[in-house]
């Protein structure tokens, strides 16, 4: 396997007989020499084209050589490209999984909130249910205390009333 070294990415790509099955078909035209089955001593058969309408030599000369470089150089950059894109799904992939967990913990500790605010209302609704009955005690005593005054005076002067009658009743001997 060859490496090539770019800015971005170290990538691989196979040694140049393997290329042939990668290569667009045209280029498998202009290059016939990079096709395995192909040997070097038997001249390639190509259609008739009129752009190809003279034999190609049997050994590879320095344009199908540079051609050949240039086919690799932008194979290795595709893949580097085609890598890094591969690298920044998987990121990206991995940046939704953390942020679905961070929503999943999110409800999670909302919904233990929500259930504290709950059980701390009904807390409070029995406290002031307590203090709402504490109060009604407080006014119902109140009441007793403000008209005791009354009973009071009522039974002081029953009392009186009876001490009266008592001091003009004759004394009885037991």
């Amino acid at each position: 396997m060859c490496e090539v070294l770019t800015s971005r990415c170290l990538c691989s790509f196979p040694p140049p007989n393997s290329l042939f099955c990668l290569l667009p078909p045209f280029l498998s035209l202009i290059l016939p020499s990079l096709h395995p089955s192909s040997s070097f001593g038997s001249p390639p058969l190509l259609p008739s084209s009129p752009v190809l309408s003279h034999p190609l030599p049997s050994q590879p000369t320095s344009r199908s050589l540079e051609l050949q470089r240039q086919l690799q150089e932008e194979q290795a950059s595709y893949r580097c490209k085609l890598q890094a894109y591969l690298e920044g799904q998987q990121r990206k992939a991995q940046l939704v999984q953390r942020l679905q967990s961070k929503i999943l913990q999110y409800k999670k500790r909302c919904s233990e909130l929500e259930q504290q605010l709950l059980e701390r209302s009904r807390e409070l609704e029995q406290q002031r249910l307590r203090d709402t009955e504490h109060s009604q005690d407080l006014e119902s005593a109140l009441i007793w205390l403000e008209e005791e005054p009354q009973r009071s005076a009522s039974l002081a002067q029953v009392n009186a009333m009876l001490r009266e009658h008592l001091d003009q009743a004759p004394p009885t001997r037991l």
